[in-house]
């Protein structure tokens, strides 16, 4: 008989029993007697328990529950006090008089704070059983610490020397072991198993204890695998190994089978699971076109045969042996639309002009649009052909700020709004804009120093040159009318910062000067730096820096310092002395740059805007000649 499923269900029969749900012996392990001694919220084998949960004082017969633990009855009377009922047992106990709360009281129950005290009896003359590190009313008392087992009248100070009762405690302690004196007689229990088979331990959750006996009897290890020991005990079973083999274990190469109604589902002249099959033998699955005499497939399904026709098969293709023609001109596409199709003859031209045309995709999708006129030798660059339209647009660039050109290595497109004149050096020009910026020529005035005879001069001419430099200091920094041409004036490479031209204390906003008491700013379009109005306070080398880390200027509310020696001096270079009114600057008072002399680190550079000179008279602690100018 094949073996039964595993089972899966407490109370299964007929089943093999397994790991999770083993045989139970109901008969004797779960009979009437000792259902009662099963919680009734426990089922076993398919029986249910009887037992309650214990719901009265003193219930017996009941599982034990939070409400209702179990209580040892013996002794319990004088544990309970007088008048008072626990787990049946009416108490014997005097209650307890309450605590003692003045010293010297009576009637009461000495406690910490407020113990009973009798010195002349019980101090002085018991000053030995009191412990020698307490004193009470001026007497020390006598009475040593425990310190050996089973010593007797000391102190105990557990844990290592702890109070113990003897009475009784000889029970309670191991064989060959001594506490507080008494030796134990205990047995030790075993340790727990660890081995299948084991005895002599203590069953725990994976090694419980077996009914050898009976679940492990000889007529059951034939019901177990023989690579399994249960017990102790080797089962019998083999794996199954031959077709339709019983009172074996089913594996990979024989799986049980379900043996009802098997013959037919089993082809006639063969066996399985030792049942002769009755079912008759089907065809093969058809594997080529036009194949009959076979099982009709997915790859190769069954057909009407007169629907397929050369008409409806793609050209090249054969369906059940009918050759394709689909499409030529005798069975062309079909078109729903007044469109023209797109064919190889007319590609180019109705690719360039706005009639509609039509095609088809792979997938036999059906398209349609228009073509573009845009296509033209004017439209597409010149040396190139498009749809069989030569261009005739955009030589190579060849001059610089040229457009509609196209661009090369050497003539590149060029962002002209990403910069200005003031980016560039006069004589440069990119992408058309030509530069402003003159390093080496300043402004002139032919009047007072223009040479035209002597030696050195400029042959009898009127045209401005080197030696007709301005002198700033004597002439004020006042802008000359009478610049050269070619040359830039100083007082164009200062521009009022518009974020500081707001009109406020009375001005005009963005008019482009410093009027009423607004905050003045210039910009050095050369270095791109910022200017504040020059503060007259005399403050020494370190309080300046404080003043231009601090300030909050011009709508600049952070970023100002003190400039370095080089930014002084390129700041005149570039004509800021013509700014000297809008920025409150002096010929005769000198500026602090950031800069230490490196000769005497106690001195910093100074700065003279009327006559571009640096000093190094001045001491970073002086505070009574410098004034400071900040830069951003």
């Amino acid at each position: 008989t094949p073996a039964p499923a595993n089972c899966a269900a407490d109370g299964a029969t007929g089943c093999v029993a397994v790991t999770n749900f083993p045989a139970v012996d109901k008969v004797t392990n779960l009979a009437a007697g000792n259902l009662a001694k099963i919680h009734s919220t426990v089922t076993v084998g398919g029986v249910v328990g009887t037992m309650a949960s214990c719901s009265a004082d003193g219930g017996l017969g009941c599982m034990s529950v939070a409400g209702f633990p179990a209580a040892d009855t013996t002794g319990a009377a004088a544990k309970v006090l007088t008048g008072q009922i626990l787990a049946g047992v009416s108490g014997t106990a005097t209650p307890a008089p309450a605590n003692c709360a003045a010293d010297g009281a009576t009637g009461c129950v000495a406690v910490t704070n407020f113990p009973a005290v009798d010195k002349v009896t019980n101090i002085t003359g018991n000053a030995a059983k009191i412990r020698s590190t307490v004193t009470i009313a001026g007497v020390t008392g006598t009475l040593a610490d425990c310190s050996t087992d089973g010593a007797a009248g000391c102190v105990v100070v557990g844990p290592t020397y702890a109070a113990a009762i003897t009475a009784g405690a000889g029970a309670k302690i191991i064989t060959g072991q001594t506490v507080a004196g008494v030796s134990g007689s205990a047995t030790a229990a075993p340790a727990n198993c660890a081995a299948d088979g084991a005895t002599g331990c203590v069953a725990v959750t994976n090694f419980p204890a077996v009914d050898k006996v009976t679940n492990l009897a000889a007529g059951n290890l034939a019901k177990i695998h023989s690579t399994v020991t249960v017990g102790g005990a080797v089962g019998t079973m083999a794996s199954c190994s031959a077709d339709g083999g019983l009172s074996c274990m089913s594996v990979a190469g024989f799986p049980a089978a379900n043996t009802t109604g098997a013959a037919a589902k089993i082809l006639t002249g063969q066996t399985l699971a030792g049942v002769a099959g009755t079912a008759s033998i089907t065809p093969g699955n058809c594997s080529t076109d036009n194949q009959t005499n076979c099982v009709a497939t997915t790859a190769n399904p069954a057909i009407i045969l007169a629907n397929v026709t050369a008409g409806i098969v793609k050209s090249g293709s054969i369906i059940a042996g009918v050759t394709g023609a689909y499409p030529n001109s005798t069975y062309p596409l079909t078109v729903g639309d007044g469109y023209v199709d797109l064919d190889f003859a007319t590609f180019n031209a109705k690719i360039k002009s706005v009639t509609n045309f039509g095609w088809f995709d792979r997938n036999g999708t059906r398209y349609s649009t228009t073509g573009s006129a845009n296509i033209t030798a004017s439209q597409i660059q010149s040396g190139v052909s498009i749809f069989g339209t030569t261009g005739t647009f955009g030589a190579n660039c060849t001059g610089d700020g040229q457009t509609s050109c196209l661009t090369t290595s050497t003539y590149k497109s060029a962002d002209t709004t990403s910069f200005t004149t003031w980016d560039l050096r006069v004589g440069k020009t990119v992408a058309g804009v030509a530069g402003s910026i003159d390093f080496f020529k300043g402004t002139a005035n032919l009047t007072l120093f223009n040479r035209t005879t002597g030696t050195g001069a400029s042959a009898s001419t009127s045209v401005a040159d080197f030696y007709d430099n301005i002198d700033d200091y004597n002439n004020g920094g006042a802008l000359p009318t009478d610049i050269p041409t070619g040359w830039s004036s100083s007082g164009t490479i200062f521009l009022r910062d518009s974020l500081s031209d707001t009109g406020v204390g009375g001005g005009t906003a963005s008019n482009g000067i410093c009027d009423g008491t607004e905050p003045c700013v210039y910009k050095d379009r050369i270095t791109n730096l910022l200017w504040s109005k020059a503060d007259t306070t005399y403050r020494d080398w370190e309080t300046a820096i404080t003043y231009c880390a601090s300030l909050n200027y011009g709508g600049y509310t952070s970023g100002w310092r003190l400039p370095t020696e080089r930014e002084l001096m390129h700041s005149y270079i570039d004509g800021i002395w013509a700014q000297k009114t809008p920025l409150n600057l002096t010929a005769t008072v000198y500026y602090w740059t950031s800069t230490t002399w490196t000769v005497n680190a106690t001195v910093a550079y100074a700065g003279g805007y009327g006559i571009g000179t640096m000093s190094t008279n001045y001491a970073k602690t002086n505070n009574t000649a410098v004034y400071t100018e900040c830069v951003h």
